[in-house]
C-alpha cells in the first residue's frame, strides 16, 4: 500500500519529516514532487479563472488550508436518500 509523506533534500538525501511507519530495511520507491511555489500555483490558477475553470482569492493562493471540523448530519446514510428520491421503479 502506498503513503505519501513530506520530506527535505539535505545534501543529496532525502530526510522524512515525520517518522515513517515501516519496518527497517523494507524496500521502498521513491517518487520525488517538488513543492510548487506560489507564484507558480498563481499563474497556474489565473490561467484556469480566465478559462472560467476555478474562481478563488488571490489572497489565498499558496497558504495552508484553515482546519475544518466535520459536521454531524441528522438523519440516514445519503446513498439511502438518493435511491428514497429516485422514487419506485
Amino acid at each position: 500500500m502506498g503513503e505519501t509523506v513530506r520530506g527535505i533534500c539535505r545534501n543529496s538525501v532525502i530526510e522524512p519529516a515525520e517518522p515513517l511507519k515501516i519496518a527497517e530495511g523494507t524496500a521502498v520507491y521513491v517518487t520525488v514532487q517538488r513543492q510548487r511555489s506560489r507564484e507558480e500555483l498563481l499563474e497556474l490558477l489565473l490561467t484556469l479563472k480566465e478559462k472560467g475553470v476555478v474562481d478563488f482569492d488571490v489572497e489565498n493562493v499558496g497558504k495552508p488550508f484553515p482546519s475544518i471540523t466535520p459536521i454531524k448530519i441528522k438523519g440516514g446514510p445519503m446513498s439511502d436518500t438518493i435511491i428514497e428520491g429516485r422514487g419506485p421503479r
